[in-house]
Parts: C-alpha cells; structure tokens; sequence
C-alpha cells in the first residue's frame, strides 16, 4: 500500500515537469524558449513513467514534427528522442521511416554507430550513440547488421567489465540494454551483478550513477541490495521547487533528465504506485 507521501511526490513530479514546457510545444528544463530535444523525450518519458502523458501531446508531435520538416533531427541521440517519444504518445508513423534509413548509414565497420573516439563529460559511454541508433531502429523496424553490432557491443561490455570502477558503469549499462534489445545474451552475468554489487557498497554520490546501476540490474532480473538507502538518496536530491538534482548538494539544481532518472528508480524498487515499470 502507498502512502500519501508517494502520491503527492507523483504529483509534484508532473506539475515540475509541466512548468517545463515551453511555446512551440516542447520541454526544456530551463524554461525559455525554444524546447529541447532532450528534455522533451525525458519530459514525455518522465510522465509515461508515472503513468500519465503531457498535458498538451500534440503539442509535442508538432514540436518533434518541425524539426523533421528543417531537417534537424541528424545525430542518433535527436533520432531517437523523436522516435521514442513519438512511440511512446502513440503518434509515430510511417511518414518517419526516412529517420531509420539515415541512422543505418552512420553504421561502422565494426558495427557502432558513430562511436566517440575520446569521451568528454556530455558522452560517459563509447555505447551512447550506438544504443540511441538502436533503440530507434528498432522502434521504426528498419533493418540494420544487428549481428555486427551485438558482437560489437559484447567485446565493448567485457572490456568494461574487465576495466572497472565508476568509469565503465555508463558503457556496461549501454551495453547490456542494448543486447536486451537485440534480444542477444549478456555474458559474465554473475561477475557483471557482483560487479554493480559492489558499486552500490560504494555508495556513489551522483544520480546518474545510481540509475545505470539499478536499471541494469534489473534487465538482469535483480534488484539492488538495500533499497531503502538508494531511495533516501533519491529523496535527498528533490528540490523544494519541484524536480530532481543529480546530488543532494543545496546548490545543485533541478534538470528533467534527473527527474527522468528519480521516476525510473523509484518506480524499479516499487516505491511508487502505477505508471511504466520499464522504460
């Protein structure tokens, strides 16, 4: 049974994620015009995650729409915000199949797609751009070397694993969930959860952290050791304005991916009643 506590936070959680939306139909979490991309697929996201949708979902087609009449949707991240969030208000058509043609020319030889060569702090994980190119592929049905690409991925994931630490949590939760959809096997999957064990012993101290950690363990079919300590992690980081930081510093700020990354935790450990439990 939820308490009062977890209905008023999804309440709180859609009214910051509305305040977000900005003219022209789109999310940005800074609230000035024009909408973001990103934040409109996590805002819509959030939301589907509570088990709601924007107040204004034609709003978010025609957001998504005008980018794809200038031809602005070009990079496998902007691809699959639209694709999925698209998907995800039940308005994706066949009228955006020309996305998937364009997302299987940039794969490569080895079977990425437009892999990073030196990561910088906005791409945590050589697998970014390869998972948001198959997660849209595989929502438009476009067909792509999908075996390349899951042998790809395998060696990226065992190399990560063998590496270890914080650094390599951000590619092995991209790997596993692209294999998830590929619906190809995840190797070493028991040193792979002592190794995502042994993170959260560690306690990390950002939101990002925590989210690859229990999003991948539960594409594994497990559930993170003590619950309760990742939840009152996530509560310390919600800010008195609405939405989630990614610390619980005073001076951290509230964005809609962090948000985004709050729903998804809480709702995987049951800590909030209905919506998505899988996204």
């Amino acid at each position: 049974m939820f308490n009062s506590r977890f209905h008023k936070l999804v309440e709180r959680v859609i009214n910051y994620v509305e305040s977000c939306r900005v003219p022209g139909g789109g999310y940005y979490f800074a609230r000035i015009p024009p909408g973001s991309p990103h934040d409109t697929f996590y805002a819509v996201a959030t939301l589907r995650c509570l088990g709601t949708a924007p107040r204004d979902p034609d709003g978010v087609a025609a957001f998504f729409q005008e980018l794809f009449d200038r031809d602005a949707l070009t990079t496998p991240a902007a691809i699959y915000y639209a694709v999925e969030a698209l998907a995800l208000l039940g308005k994706l058509t066949p009228a955006w199949q020309p996305l998937g043609e364009k997302l299987r020319q940039l794969q490569e030889p080895a079977g990425g797609f437009w892999v990073p060569q030196t990561l910088w702090v906005e791409a945590a994980s050589h697998l970014e751009n390869t998972l948001y190119a198959v997660g849209a592929l595989t929502r438009l049905g476009t067909p792509f070397a999908a075996e390349a690409c899951a042998s790809f991925v395998t060696r990226e994931l065992t190399a990560a694993l063998r590496k270890g630490g914080l650094p390599s949590l951000a590619t092995i939760h991209d790997a596993v969930a692209i294999l998830s959809l590929l619906q190809q096997p995840v190797p070493d999957r028991a040193a792979l959860r002592a190794y995502l064990h042994d993170l959260c012993r560690q306690e990390p101290g950002f939101f990002e952290h925590w989210y690859y950690i229990v999003a991948t363990l539960q594409r594994l079919g497990h559930r993170p050791p003590n619950p309760e300590r990742i939840t009152a992690f996530v509560m310390a980081c919600e800010r008195a304005r609405g939405g989630f930081a990614r610390s619980p510093s005073p001076c951290a700020i509230p964005t809609i991916l962090n948000t985004f990354h709050a729903a998804v935790i809480l709702r995987s450990l049951d800590a909030l009643p209905g919506g998505a439990s899988k996204l």
